[in-house]
């Protein structure tokens, strides 16, 4: 079964991961030791269950290079149609659109580079 687990960056800046609580519009990550830590909801992204080549956690927001068949990629992790994909937009490969897989497809070729909320320049094709 996989693990279900969020992070979200504290107003100090710091990551933080555990379950999750939601208020209105106020969220919390409950963390086992700490207690519940108010993070930005604009951070919050959710654990994909899966591990990078170098054995490193997946979350959605995560920023990672792929190997496909068209080369290798930098993507965003997301959650679309119900499922984690990694997502890029290529004009050499996908002119005018993106592209998705499904990260269970892939995975261990991924490397996490970053992550959208820390690395927005990674996001530079």
């Amino acid at each position: 079964m996989r693990e279900i687990k969020f992070r979200g960056k504290t107003p100090e800046g710091k990551w933080v991961y555990g379950g999750i609580s939601i208020n209105y519009d106020k969220v919390w990550i409950d963390q086992d030791y700490y207690g519940n830590t108010f993070v930005d909801k604009d951070t919050i992204g959710q654990y994909t269950g899966l591990k990078d080549k170098n054995r490193k956690e997946i979350y959605e927001g995560d920023i990672v290079f792929c190997q496909t068949k068209f080369g290798k990629a930098k993507a965003i992790i997301e959650f679309i149609n119900d499922k984690f994909v990694a997502y890029w937009d290529s004009a050499i490969t996908h002119p005018k659109n993106g592209h998705v897989i499904a990260c269970y497809e892939i995975n261990k070729r991924f490397e996490v580079i970053g992550n959208i909320y820390d690395n927005p320049e990674l996001l530079n094709y």
